[in-house]
């Protein structure tokens, strides 16, 4: 059995890391930040789901017609073509990682 290894990727995610070249099912990830009352417009995307993974901060999650409230160390899926947004409902900044 023959492998094949591939030179290590690590790079530090700033304003976005674009992984097009590097990943076949990973566009990129982002670091994100909503300060309070910030949020994400309601949108969708035809050809990409999502995960967004909450490092701090407190949020409201819409995805189609359900709400939840979000916090640190939950993980969001987002199907394609499902309309979401992100409201931060909380005092303090709310950091997640996007996964798109």
């Amino acid at each position: 059995m023959k492998i094949i290894l591939q030179s290590m990727f690590v790079k530090q995610i700033e304003n976005g890391l674009n992984l097009t070249k590097e990943a076949k099912n990973i566009a990129a990830v982002y670091d994100t930040s909503l300060e309070p009352g910030q949020g994400i417009p309601l949108h969708f995307h035809n050809d990409l789901e999502e995960i967004y993974y909450i490092l701090s901060g407190y949020g409201m999650m819409m995805i189609g017609d359900e709400k939840q409230e979000i916090s640190r160390n939950d993980v969001i899926y987002i199907p394609k073509t499902a309309p979401h947004t992100l409201q931060n409902s909380g005092n303090v900044p709310l950091r997640f990682l996007q996964y798109p």
